[in-house]
């Protein structure tokens, strides 16, 4: 019988990505199970794969005052309860959890019952959620070398950030032939796992002012499809398949700042605009790239204009590719699966 992990992570896809990238090497010799949580953005996500998922009760750990985190003792009882009921239950011998709210019961359950739990940390800063699970976790992984040195324990290793294997198994020629349809330079816009309405207002704005001078590739999100009637512009609510391939055939990328697209984008080599969200980490994740010329960064307001100089700057798209590249340790994924291996063995 395989031994049995679990793997949680949820809210946004961020934190879902490493942990999916785990899991690809995983798999094929341990049974894992996801637990998420009800109504996030992961479920179908992880449920498409085919990963048995559970759903526990979360709530939201603010450090300020709102109406609705007065139920948020209540659900992270109820979060709690279900973290023991599935830990009871299902036996995992592993938990791996990633900067999520709706792993904080869990983390607490496993250390309970002494289940061994490995936290990733993405961001640079360490929100509540790291911080309420760090003195329960056997091993701490981060993708900044920073971080670690914050949080100064013996049980923290500063590793990168684990990336799916298609990131490094896409054929530039393969991908340009799929999504180039002639030489200008195409230019990738990514709103995030939910989309942003106005960089999908800026994307078409964009395509009508430079037709003829580039093509754009629009992810939207659901529900967030823009009218547009340049001949340079096409969009999609979304990209499953092929994803890597259409982020490799980009000249640039548009993107939120979260860690696992940038993660994404390191391991092949992208220069990237960055127009980070506020008050979730990715202003000081986009401020660590810009401070290391990997990657330019720009606000709502002041984005095409930064867009169109870097579309004429050749030597500054190489010199991101460049250092982007070499933003983050060489194999994380392998890294991190050794501290697995030493959990469960």
């Amino acid at each position: 019988m395989n031994k049995r992990i679990f793997l949680s992570g949820g809210g946004t896809l961020g934190s879902v990505m490493p942990l999916l990238s785990l899991w690809e090497d995983l798999q094929n010799d341990y049974d894992c199970y996801w637990i998420g949580s009800r109504k996030g953005v992961e479920r179908d996500f992880i449920k498409k794969r085919g990963i048995k998922y559970f759903a526990i009760p979360s709530g939201k750990y603010s450090r300020y005052f709102r109406i609705k985190n007065l139920l948020t003792p209540f659900l992270a009882f109820l979060g709690l309860k279900f973290s023991f009921w599935y830990c009871i239950k299902i036996r995992p011998q592993l938990i791996i959890v990633s900067g999520s709210f709706v792993s904080v019961p869990l983390v607490w359950a496993g250390w309970i019952l002494r289940i061994p739990v490995i936290v990733h940390q993405e961001d640079i800063n360490i929100g509540l959620a790291g911080k309420l699970t760090f003195p329960f976790a056997s091993f701490i992984t981060t993708a900044f070398e920073v971080t670690a040195e914050a949080i100064k324990q013996k049980k923290v290793f500063w590793i990168g950030n684990p990336v799916r294997n298609i990131f490094y198994d896409a054929d530039k020629r393969e991908a340009d032939k799929k999504w180039k349809s002639d030489s200008l330079p195409l230019i990738l816009f990514l709103g995030g796992g939910i989309g942003s309405s106005s960089l999908n207002k800026t994307a078409v704005s964009f395509a009508k002012k430079n037709e003829g001078k580039c093509n754009i590739i629009n992810i939207t999100g659901k529900d967030k499809v823009e009218k547009a009637q340049s001949s340079n512009y096409k969009q999609m609510e979304q990209v499953d398949e092929d994803f890597a391939g259409l982020m490799l055939a980009a000249d640039i990328v548009v993107s939120r700042a979260g860690l696992s697209t940038i993660s994404e984008l390191s391991a092949l080599g992208k220069a990237v605009i960055l127009i980070p969200l506020k008050g979730v980490g990715q202003i000081d994740n986009a401020r660590f790239l810009k401070e290391r010329k990997a990657a330019v960064l720009a606000d709502e307001e002041d984005l095409e204009e930064k867009l169109e100089g870097l579309l004429k700057d050749k030597e500054k798209i190489m010199e991101l590719e460049k250092n982007i590249k070499n933003i983050f340790p060489s194999h994380p994924k392998e890294k991190f699966l050794k501290f697995v291996r030493q959990c469960l063995n």
